[in-house]
């Protein structure tokens, strides 16, 4: 069993750098639901820290789902179980909670507000006869157009819900899926392999709606997650946020679910993600923006900020409100 899994409301991560005696580096799991931000240039062991955390957490039977982009962690996680979106198909309408649904759907596909009221309007009146991305599509497809601009927006909306609904992609969306079951019960890090999603759009797609049928499952059961999400900026990037999950990222450690959001690029998420994540692990990172991104939220004075760009690969400072200032550690 490696060190920091046993006893103890905390994970160990590392070791303090440079201190006598040299100190654990401990993650406090009440801290968890009040979010995780890691950065880091390529290379520089983001991703292997998140992994230690994937594990480490999981230990203290706190499921932990990775929204694995780039399938990168079945690797660093040998004993994680690794599911393939095909065959884990995730439920795209909740009949129970329609309207979140739509805002959902808007924010991911980037819907006009005409769109977006049209879909709405559709879903409430077909009900329970929409039982997912296919059969919206074909009553997009029959449904009737008494105005002018009914057409064109059916039209604009159909063309950006085809891809969803056409092969290989509508396997990925199902009415009745089992898939947040075997989530929960799994013991271990649960990876869901997004590389094998070839379309980015759909990829993005299917990861925002599994991480919002997790959040709406846990409302009121307020069981613990760890939810990691690797490549961040897909998701809550400055250009194209989805504004469900920026939201979120404020309202949901009252659900109990946490987020470890990884980036290489703090100045390319949303300033929500900065505002809203309490432990911040930061490796080396070497863009003048990303350093002023990081010096200005973590307050660090210049001594501090001058060894970002040098730091060791598995090296990082850690900064929770634990701590009075940040540290340098090592991850281990």
């Amino acid at each position: 069993m490696e060190s920091g899994d046993l006893g103890g409301d905390y994970v160990v991560i590392g070791w303090t750098v440079n201190t006598v005696p040299r100190l654990e580096a401990r993650l406090p799991l009440n801290l968890l639901n009040r979010h995780i931000l890691i950065v880091g240039a390529t290379g520089t062991g983001k991703s292997y820290t998140a992994s230690k955390i994937a594990w480490r957490v999981s230990l203290k039977n706190i499921p932990v789902i990775i929204l694995d982009w780039h399938g990168e962690y079945g690797g660093l996680l040998a004993e994680g179980i690794r599911l393939n979106p095909f065959e884990n198909p995730v439920e795209f309408l909740n009949p129970g909670d329609p309207r979140s649904d739509v805002e959902v759907i808007s924010d991911v596909l980037g819907l006009t507000p005409p769109q977006e009221y049209l879909l709405w309007r559709i879903i409430s009146e077909k009900g329970s006869r929409i039982e997912g991305v296919e059969s919206l599509a074909r009553a997009l497809e029959t449904y009737y157009d008494d105005a002018s601009w009914v057409r064109e927006t059916r039209l604009s909306l159909h063309r950006k819900l085809k891809i969803l609904a056409s092969n290989p992609y509508s396997r990925l969306f199902s009415s009745n899926s089992r898939l947040l079951e075997e989530v929960a019960g799994a013991g271990k890090p649960v990876i869901v392999d997004l590389s094998l999603i070839g379309n980015v759009s759909v990829r993005r797609i299917y990861g925002t709606m599994l991480l919002a049928r997790l959040v709406h499952r846990n409302y009121g059961l307020r069981k613990r997650y760890l939810i990691l999400i690797e490549e961040a900026q897909n998701y809550l990037g400055r250009e194209n946020p989805v504004g469900f999950l920026a939201r979120m990222m404020g309202e949901i450690r009252k659900n109990n679910i946490g987020f470890c959001v990884i980036t290489q690029s703090p100045s390319l998420i949303v300033d929500q993600v900065l505002v809203n994540t309490n432990t911040k692990i930061i490796h080396s990172v070497k863009s003048n923006m990303d350093l002023e991104v990081v010096s200005r939220s973590l307050f660090l004075d210049q001594d501090t900020a001058r060894i970002l760009p040098y730091m060791d690969v598995g090296e990082a400072l850690l900064f929770n409100p634990s701590l009075k200032k940040p540290v340098l550690i090592r991850v281990e």
